[in-house]
């Protein structure tokens, strides 16, 4: 009876060390939970509007003034913010924390209940908690000079990316309803130019694609008009994180022809919208493509009866296989995402479609060679197709929380992969080695990888330290485990390519992120838009 591979010592280490690296990879995985977490929170505003509500309430049982902006005669000794005259929303919001007085006893904000996380979302870092609120770190554009008679479905509260010139003092004439909105040139977060959010005076949140970006869709088809003739009231006007801007039509018209935003029409949103759902639906199926690669090969390569029955096999059953599960991986990302029960139907029929193709392959393969059991276990490995794609998936799931280790140990398996691959001798005289040797050479490759990471990530250097000397670490217990195994191996030259191989593992880390380099950011933003939304 053949040995098996694992005992209870294997298994404590393998789990010591995993235990390792979550301790030394925590900086990291906690940075990019925050930003996926703020990424989740696009509806920000509508707590803002509802405590800004809340509280102007209770000044008014005191007599005081609202806490919205409005136009005030430039002062030095103002006591209160309904005092003050703010030409931007950054210093707006600081103000209304009393962030001048953060981290004193003197520190009373206006409105108790506003957090100043609420001003970052989408990408954007909130700030720091040193020095004043910059720019960089506020999300919103905010109406200035509100008034209780204007209408309910006036936005006050806009995302930056939204630009302030193209939104509407007055709409006195139905006419102008037909007229577009664009997005600020200035501020790529939130969102770019893919979808916005805005908070109308009455309360109601909007937000939608960028294909709606029309007056009669902001404004819900009604004219209004904010400034009262003969009054010497302040007019209408928006604070964005860096300016006051207060909408005219020349201040429109400059907006529309301006060179950002010429010929930016319905149609040109609307096919950005229409190709970046094609591109969605396209990472996600290269995402869970990449997977199912991976552990597919791990699955064949590390069964030597498996590996040797399908080495015969050729390209376009592989083809087939990974398609067929790959697409059934597909299926339970679409109900995540709630794209609806009809668009789950459509993977699960091309994946039955492979699956259908790959055993007609199988049929006509049979027929040119009498191999059996090659063909037994290559058929059977084919209709395994929706048990491989629930085993990958599930896998993906539980490994979702090592956003950044995932990404750069999948760059590392592949780039191992093919470069045990494609050397045939190299190939040969690796084929034996045990599971945990493979575990071994790849977490010692992928944390020497991860250290530049934690470098560009901005982390402190006692982390980086630990993370090399983890990797060292898993060397040199590849080294014992190797030297152990030596009895058992029976040939020299073998012995020192495996040898030789777990020595190799700074430079093949260095080789892999040359290679991650061209390929990881794509990865990256597919893992955050898959488990950070």
């Amino acid at each position: 009876m053949q040995k098996s591979n694992f005992n209870l010592t294997s298994l404590v280490v393998i789990v010591v060390l995993l235990g390792l690296l979550a301790l030394v990879m925590y900086p990291a995985i906690s940075a990019g939970q925050i930003m996926s977490c703020h990424a989740s929170r696009a509806g920000q505003g509508k707590e803002i509007y509802d405590v800004l509500n809340f509280a102007n309430r209770e000044r008014e049982i005191l007599g005081l003034k609202s806490v919205w902006p409005k136009s005030n005669p430039p002062t030095t000794n103002a006591v209160d913010i309904s005092q003050m005259n703010f030409t931007n929303s950054t210093d707006y919001f600081w103000a209304l924390y009393d962030g001048d007085h953060l981290g004193t006893r003197e520190h009373h904000p206006y409105v108790r209940e506003f957090n100043l996380r609420w001003l970052s979302s989408g990408g954007v870092k909130p700030h720091t908690g040193q020095g004043c609120l910059k720019p960089e770190n506020n999300i919103w554009t905010i109406a200035k000079n509100v008034r209780d008679d204007m209408e309910d479905i006036i936005p006050v509260l806009v995302t930056r990316n939204l630009a302030a010139e193209s939104l509407a003092a007055d709409v006195p004439d139905a006419a102008q309803l037909n007229r577009r909105l664009y997005f600020d040139q200035e501020w790529n977060t939130p969102f770019g130019e893919k979808e916005f959010v805005i908070v109308r005076k009455g309360g109601a949140v909007f937000r939608q694609k960028a294909r709606y970006l029309s007056y009669r869709c902001i404004y819900n088809s009604q004219t209004f008009m904010t400034a009262i003739p003969g009054s010497q009231l302040p007019v209408l006007s928006y604070l964005t994180p860096s300016k006051e801007v207060t909408p005219s039509d020349a201040v429109y018209q400059a907006c529309v022809t301006s060179k950002a935003n010429a010929g930016k029409d319905y149609g040109y949103y609307w096919m950005r919208d229409v190709f970046g759902d094609g591109f969605t639906i396209l990472k996600f199926f290269l995402l869970m493509g990449l997977i199912s690669c991976v552990l597919i090969f791990f699955r064949v390569f590390l069964d030597k009866q498996l590996k040797a029955s399908l080495s015969a096999m050729r390209p376009i059953y592989w083809i087939l296989l990974w398609l067929a599960v790959t697409t059934y991986m597909c299926c339970p990302v679409i109900k995540y995402k709630g794209w609806g029960n009809l668009s789950m139907l459509i993977p699960v029929a091309l994946a039955c479609v492979f699956q259908v193709l790959g055993c007609h392959y199988m049929i006509t393969w049979k027929q040119r060679n009498n191999n059996v059991d090659n063909y037994r276990m290559a058929f059977g490995f084919m209709l395994l197709a929706p048990v491989i794609a629930l085993l990958c998936f599930a896998t993906a799931v539980i490994l979702a929380p090592l956003k950044y280790f995932l990404v750069i140990g999948l760059a590392s398996g592949v780039f191992i992969f093919f470069r045990v691959s494609f050397d045939e001798k190299l190939d040969t005289q690796l084929s034996g080695m045990r599971p945990a040797y493979w575990l071994i050479l790849w977490l010692a490759v992928t944390v020497y990888m991860f250290c530049p990471l934690m470098l560009f990530l901005g982390t402190y250097s006692l982390f980086v330290f630990l993370t090399l000397a983890l990797a060292f670490m898993l060397q040199v217990t590849g080294l014992i485990y190797v030297v152990a195994l030596k009895r058992r191996i029976n040939n020299p030259e073998k012995f020192r390519t495996a040898l030789l191989a777990i020595l190799m593992a700074p430079v093949m880390a260095v080789l892999g992120v040359v290679f991650a380099a061209v390929v990881a950011p794509f990865f990256i933003y597919c893992f955050f838009s898959l488990f950070g939304t």
